[in-house]
């Protein structure tokens, strides 16, 4: 059989595999995605303004919402700047219109369309990207979500949140017909736990602690909370959930009371969450120590398949390395 044949075939078995150790099925590995858009489908039987554009993707609330609202349900096929054209067209008509594909390609196919329609135009449309970080790593490089918080941070004007858990996304459902901007909406794979409460308050707040300590700050986002929260750090460590990644102020005046301060994100180092933040830091004068765990390419991309837990431990993105790093500073 042909390298790429066989490459594939292990690509299926490591997937299965994967979704065996989870005891998941795809419904259950996808449950933030379908909180939100079983809330979506209840908002479009009151608001016939409420448009769906998708990209070849389907998945268990689709086949209701195509039943229920089949004029509303629009599917372009694989064809992501066409269809962030296509709901600049229709928000520019007063329609209230999310963009559902798989990450990372909204963002490194259509950045143009993204940036020159949707922001340039400040059109409020929402993109929902399913996929972060390894989500879907067994797919190979082309599939990493380790470039989209530093291409969305780019576009003026976006608004980016990492939906965390079911409560955050059946919230966050509620509030797109309000919203006045364009927005970013991640998805992990793995979210849906709930990690804390959600509310107004916590919303405009853009962060929530879902562990408290006095030592130290691990600051994680999306599936990286569920993360942290799993590996039962010490006592003495409080972890945050950054979720509105566009907005930095209120996060960084409850950090800065914490001399050590580490951010672990399944992104490139490089622009991701942790550089945004050390950004904010040094705009705003704080003298915290912020160390950043996440993934360094320093040659090319990996040519090798493997699940999320193969990643997450060859980029040393472990509860042993957040130990360490405090350890030795």
């Amino acid at each position: 059989m042909h390298r790429y044949g066989m490459e594939r075939l292990q690509l299926m078995k490591l997937h299965l595999q994967h979704e065996k150790n989870c005891g998941r099925c795809s419904m259950a590995a996808n449950q933030t995605r379908n909180v939100f858009f079983q809330k979506i489908d209840e908002l479009m039987g009151k608001d016939n303004s409420i448009i769906i554009v998708s990209v070849d993707l389907a998945g268990p609330p689709f086949d209701k919402i195509r039943k229920n609202h089949p004029d509303r349900y629009i599917s372009v096929g694989i064809a992501e700047q066409n269809s962030v054209a296509i709901a600049c067209g229709l928000a520019a008509a007063g329609k209230k219109v999310i963009v559902y594909a798989a990450n990372p390609f909204p963002f490194l196919r259509a950045f143009d369309q993204i940036r020159n329609c949707a922001c340039t135009m400040k059109l409020p449309i929402v993109i929902a990207g399913l996929g972060t970080g390894f989500s879907v790593a067994e797919c190979g490089a082309t599939h990493l979500t380790i470039e989209d918080i530093a291409l969305a941070s780019l576009c003026a004007g976006l608004d980016i949140y990492s939906i965390s858990d079911d409560p955050m996304a059946e919230f966050m459902a509620d509030q797109i017909t309000s919203f006045t901007r364009p927005a970013y909406l991640r998805f992990g794979k793995w979210s849906g736990v709930p990690v804390g409460i959600f509310n107004h308050e916590i919303y405009r707040a853009g962060y929530r602690i879902v562990k408290k300590g006095k030592r130290i700050a691990v600051v994680g986002t999306g599936c990286t909370t569920q993360l942290l929260l799993n590996m039962e750090l010490p006592d003495d460590y409080t972890i945050y959930d950054w979720f509105k990644l566009s907005d930095s102020k209120l996060l960084s005046e409850s950090l800065c009371r914490y001399n050590e301060i580490i951010t672990v994100e399944e992104q490139q180092r490089r622009g991701g969450m942790g550089s945004m933040l050390l950004e904010a830091f040094n705009d705003c004068g704080y003298q915290s120590r912020i160390y950043r765990i996440g993934i360094d390419l320093n040659c090319c991309y990996p040519q090798e398949y493997g699940d999320r837990g193969y990643w997450l431990k060859k980029f040393d993105i472990t509860k042993e390395h957040i130990l360490a790093v405090c350890e030795r500073k």
